[in-house]
This record gives structure tokens, C-alpha cells and sequence, in this order.
């Protein structure tokens, strides 16, 4: 089957050990924090498989390590994103909790407050992802600047 397109994708798109094995920790780390993330309403093991699964595949799909390591932080800043809404996930399922706050009770300040202290920690992978995609630009952009500066100083 030379023209499968089924398998065109995954030969194309081979990695080196290294590569490979920085896939693999991401997707062990991803399966991880998603089940812990998914512990009140999914079994460890599904918890486990869909994060790793699905993020394995994210990655897996770069082109080279620096693409593969900037996918892994971006999928863990998603993660870390989606954790205050997964915790509140099993009160907002749960016909009894209605009367206590039930799908209302994220929209309390504390639990706004509990969401802006995970977005803010979800900024530090995403800014690294983000150098590591773009760190050419970056190194470009703040040499200009510090040029700039320099020359205003000496000048």
C-alpha cells in the first residue's frame, strides 16, 4: 500500500531517541496531572489514557525537539487552564448540589479568585512554549532593543 494515506502521516514525521523519549515524559506528565484532574469523575485509567493519548499525538506531530518541547508546555498550560473547571465539574453534574450553589458556585469571587491564580500559573509554560517557538524572534527583538538603549546611553 504505497499511497495509504492512513500511514503518511506517522512515517513522515520520524523522530530521534531524544525526541522521542521527550514525547514520551510530556504524555507520562500530561496522563498524570490528568488524573489527578479527573480523579472525582473518571476512572484513574481513563483519566490517564485521553491526556497522555491525546497529547502525545499533539506533539508527536511536530517537526523537530524544539516544536515538540514548545506543544508539551502549551498542553500543560491547557491542563493547568482547564483545572479549576474540571474540580468544579462533579458539583455542577450533581442534580443534589443544585441547592447548594450547584453550577452557580463558580461564579463566587473566591472561586474567580481560585481561577486567576490558575491562570497565572498556566502563564509560565505558555510563555516558555512560546520562546521556545519563537526564540529566533526574541533574541532579535530584545538584541534591537538592547542596541537601542546601549547607543542612547553611550551617545
Amino acid at each position: 500500500m504505497a499511497g495509504s494515506t492512513a500511514t503518511e502521516g506517522l512515517v513522515e514525521n520520524r523522530h530521534d531517541t531524544a525526541t522521542n523519549a521527550l514525547i514520551a515524559g510530556f504524555a507520562v506528565l500530561f496522563g498524570l496531572y490528568g488524573s489527578w484532574m479527573f480523579a472525582d469523575f473518571l476512572p484513574r485509567a481513563v483519566g490517564f489514557a485521553l491526556p497522555a493519548l491525546v497529547g502525545a499525538f499533539a506533539c508527536y506531530r511536530r517537526a523537530d525537539r524544539g516544536s515538540v518541547a514548545a506543544a508539551g508546555c502549551y498542553g500543560l498550560a491547557v491542563l493547568v487552564v482547564l483545572t479549576p473547571f474540571a474540580l468544579q465539574l462533579p458539583y455542577v453534574l450533581n442534580g443534589g448540589m443544585v441547592s447548594n450553589g450547584g453550577a452557580l458556585s463558580f461564579f463566587q469571587p473566591m472561586d474567580l479568585v481560585f481561577l486567576l491564580i490558575f491562570l497565572v500559573i498556566a502563564a509560565v509554560p505558555a510563555l516558555v512554549g512560546f520562546y521556545l517557538n519563537n526564540r529566533g524572534n526574541v533574541r532579535e527583538r530584545v538584541g534591537g532593543a538592547v542596541g537601542r538603549v546601549v547607543g542612547r546611553v553611550r551617545g
